[in-house]
């Protein structure tokens, strides 16, 4: 497995997706900002939460006429990419930050849906040929999903997200809490504070597996990996269709300190300390 995936000196493919420019027939307009710590924002694959009112022209009077809202109820979620709301939000949402209120306009197919959605069911709407539909959409929330392997095989969700910028990679050392479950829900492995150092192949086979998933994690981010693949985690047990969960609870950096920078001295940073001054001579400690 290792040979299938190889890991890079410089780190990892970027797993996230380019965004792209609406298209004609596609225009957006925001209502509400997200807040400024804000700037991630959802891609294909990933699970989303939504609160929107859909609306469509009418020319008689001129007017938008509302068919939904999920304001009367509970959130929608979907899964994008999926073709489970109209193409336009499929484009649209994508440019979006969580907490955002942002209104798209959109013409012909773009708003059309090939059938009513899980949210709609039931109801009864008839849109004019030539309409054109107006979104209100709410950005909630979403959980990140990737495809680690890019067969399907291993998909990451991201259950909490972590804090800070920093994120380990290849050669550097974690501390994780590790927990596999089997098909049946039996717990076949759990760990908490394990030491584990990217690359090392400490988890066998499913090392790069292990790997992929923390190299974008951030310190106390908390990922589920959907495992159809026949992996052992370094037990000698190998099963498909495990539930991995890994948290990340903090990523060492390690610093060569020696006066002659031989590697004699190395230092081990096991907690991030505040602020950025470091002692100098002369100074004393309290």
């Amino acid at each position: 497995m290792a040979e299938d995936f190889p890991l890079d000196e410089d780190g990892y493919d970027d797993l996230s997706e380019p965004e792209f420019p609406l298209p004609d027939g596609v225009s957006k307009k925001n209502l509400t900002e997200a807040g400024t710590s804000q700037w991630l924002k959802p891609k294909v694959g990933d699970e989303v939460t939504i609160h929107y009112v859909a609306k469509h022209s009418v020319t008689n009077p001129p007017e938008f006429r509302e068919f939904y809202s999920s304001r009367s109820g509970e959130p929608f979620c979907f899964t994008l990419g999926q073709g489970q709301v109209a193409k336009g939000l499929e484009l649209g949402i994508p440019t979006m930050r969580r907490g955002e209120l942002a209104q798209f306009t959109m013409t012909g197919d773009f708003g059309a849906m090939e059938g009513p959605m899980e949210a709609m069911e039931g109801s009864k709407f008839s849109v004019p040929e030539g309409a054109t539909f107006l979104y209100e959409v709410e950005l909630i929330s979403w959980k990140a999903r990737s495809d680690l392997l890019k067969d399907g095989s291993v998909i990451k969700t991201t259950m909490e997200e972590g804090t800070g910028w920093k994120t380990p990679q290849l050669k550097e050392e974690v501390c994780l809490g590790l927990r596999i479950l089997a098909p049946d829900k039996a717990v076949l492995k759990e760990v908490d504070d394990l030491e584990y150092t990217l690359g090392s192949m400490n988890f066998g086979d499913a090392s790069a597996v292990v790997d992929r998933c923390l190299v974008g994690m951030k310190k106390k981010e908390v990922a589920l990996l959907e495992c159809q693949r026949e992996l052992d985690f370094g037990d000698g047990i190998k099963m498909s269709d495990l539930a991995v969960t890994i948290t990340l609870k903090e990523i060492y950096e390690t610093k060569d300190v020696s006066f002659q920078k031989d590697k004699s001295l190395i230092k081990k940073q096991i907690v991030e300390g505040q602020g950025y001054e470091t002692p100098k001579d002369a100074w004393h400690a309290v």
